[in-house]
């Protein structure tokens, strides 16, 4: 790791890649590795996390018509398209969030995370389908962005009959490694509690 920190930053340093900022991030076994690689260069700025990439020179011209289209008033539709432009917003976030139910007002602050990579769409997405409310969903896709949930465990504690809370908790114990997911479904299965199951499965 330090190798790979100090290679980007001699990197950083060529005047090729002058003005460049590299931030490298090392999370938990739900995000190994994030690279956020930030690049200006007189106008030119791009941006790309794992679920969002963006160039200046080539904004998305039909962010406005495509917030139209979702329904959004033409005043709003006229600030997604700026901030898109901007790459300070995920339109492709914003109409998921739409399409699954969420506000207008929460799905453009969700578009607006997932441009700063503080969201995951596609674990707000599964959260929402196990029938977790929007606030919920959206907590557990900042806490994944930064590593610390595993949606998949939440998923299957969910699958099992485990309460949301009971399910975000064993969610935020897989990501720090410290739940055995295999244990708790046959301790589960078994008919003990999911209390006593958990317990069994920590490590």
């Amino acid at each position: 790791m330090k190798t790979l920190v100090l290679g980007l930053a001699m990197l950083a340093a060529t005047p090729v890649f002058a003005n460049t900022t590299v931030v490298v991030t090392t999370t938990t076994k739900t995000v190994t590795t994030i690279e956020i690689v930030q690049t200006e260069q007189g106008d030119r700025l791009e941006r790309s996390y794992p679920e969002y990439a963006c160039d200046l020179n080539t904004p998305d011209l039909s962010a406005y018509e495509r917030a139209i289209s979702l329904g959004s008033s033409y005043g709003r539709a006229e600030e997604l398209a700026r901030l898109a432009s901007h790459c300070e917003l995920s339109m492709d976030a914003f109409a998921r969030a739409v399409r699954s139910g969420a506000s207008y007002g929460r799905a453009q602050e969700i578009g607006i995370l997932v441009a700063n990579g503080r969201l995951s769409i596609n674990v707000f997405e599964r959260a929402i389908s196990k029938g977790s409310s929007y606030e919920r969903a959206q907590e557990l896709a900042m806490k994944a962005a930064l590593g610390q949930f595993d949606i998949n465990a939440f998923e299957k504690a969910v699958s099992l009959g485990a309460s949301y809370s009971r399910a975000q908790e064993i969610g935020e114990l897989s990501a720090q490694n410290r739940i055995d997911m295999y244990v708790f479904e046959r301790v589960i299965r078994t008919g003990a509690s999911y209390e006593r199951a958990q317990r069994m499965a920590l490590r």
